[in-house]
């Protein structure tokens, strides 16, 4: 999004940054199969300095100098907003949105760069509802740093995208993806439901759960003495904006209702959890499983697929689906 992509090959590297792990995915297409995953490695660090070292150290080890990458960041990395679109050019749309979100970003608005993705028509739109659109801020000083980092590494940085969007391309693997699926994505600090069909983004909303939280919901549940009250408690807000979700997806947008929600994976596995969501959102739940989206040399456990589930999406950026 930040940066255009320049060059179009086969082979490309995926890399998702977090405060403390560096994720690395090396993606090659192939024609009539599913996208071949040469590399899925992720290292910790301790700061900026070994963060740089470890990059360049993952990136010289595994011979992928010059290799095209799609960086991704995550959410504390930039600002995402739905606003209305602009009556303007296509080509002022980026400079009428930087003084529509003046007052809605953390920092100084003429220290930004601004991009974008937009969103499906409504139905029956009338004079009254506006067309929306996903407005996206980022710092540009961070953006500089980071152009900096990927490039001292030895990698052609092709682009930097958004945690959105690199699992919107992971969805659109998903057999779901054709008639509209729900991803459910929770990190150590975060958490976001994604709503997509066909490659296309309707609503991405954030969510207040993080993953020691969801451990606990698990432990909760599968324990013998019932759910405690603020597991309980945290358990039915969550249920409350996943059906929020995809209310707001059928009516808005006239979509047949959403029937599956696929849940990304966590290093920690939980069954309870999953069979509770079925049961009270009344569709289909299962855990994503990346070793049936790419062909692979050697399976995935899960903690391999949720440290590198984004440096993954990331990867596929550019990838022609194969279904």
């Amino acid at each position: 999004m930040f940066l255009k992509a320049r060059l179009k090959t086969k082979g490309v590297v995926g890399l998702s940054l977090s405060s403390d792990q560096i994720s690395l995915a090396h993606v090659i297409s192939s024609n009539g199969q599913l996208p071949r995953l040469e590399l899925l490695e992720s290292v910790c660090y301790e700061g900026k300095i070994e963060q740089e070292a470890m990059l360049t150290a993952l990136v010289k080890k595994n011979r992928l100098t010059n290799t095209p990458c799609n960086l991704v960041l995550e959410p504390n990395g930039y600002n995402l907003l739905q606003v209305e679109t602009p009556a303007v050019a296509e080509e002022e749309l980026k400079s009428a949105l930087k003084w529509q979100i003046k007052d809605l970003v953390d920092f100084p608005i003429d220290e930004a760069i601004i991009d974008c993705f937009k969103i499906p028509e409504q139905n029956n739109p009338g004079p009254g509802r506006p067309k929306l659109i996903y407005a996206v801020a980022m710092q540009a000083l961070k953006n500089q740093e980071l152009i900096g980092l990927v490039k001292s590494s030895g990698l052609n940085l092709s682009s930097i995208d958004i945690t959105e969007l690199a699992l919107r391309n992971i969805a659109s693997y998903l057999p779901e993806d054709e008639v509209g699926v729900a991803l459910l994505h929770v990190a150590e600090e975060w958490s976001l439901v994604n709503l997509t069909q066909s490659l296309m983004v309707h609503l991405t909303r954030g969510l207040g759960i993080n993953l020691r939280q969801l451990r606990s919901i698990e432990e909760s549940l599968a324990g013998e003495f019932g759910v405690n009250f603020e597991d309980s408690t945290r358990l039915d807000d969550l249920i409350l904006e996943i059906q929020r979700s995809m209310g707001y997806y059928e009516s808005y947008y006239g979509q047949t209702p959403i029937g599956s929600l696929v849940v990304t994976p966590t290093n920690t596995e939980l069954p309870s959890f999953i069979h509770h969501l079925a049961l009270h959102l009344g569709i289909s739940v299962r855990v994503l499983d990346l070793n049936m989206l790419l062909t692979v040399k050697t399976p995935l456990d899960l903690t391999q697929q949720a440290d590198g589930l984004l440096a993954v999406g990331a990867a596929l950026r550019t990838q022609e689906k194969q279904k």
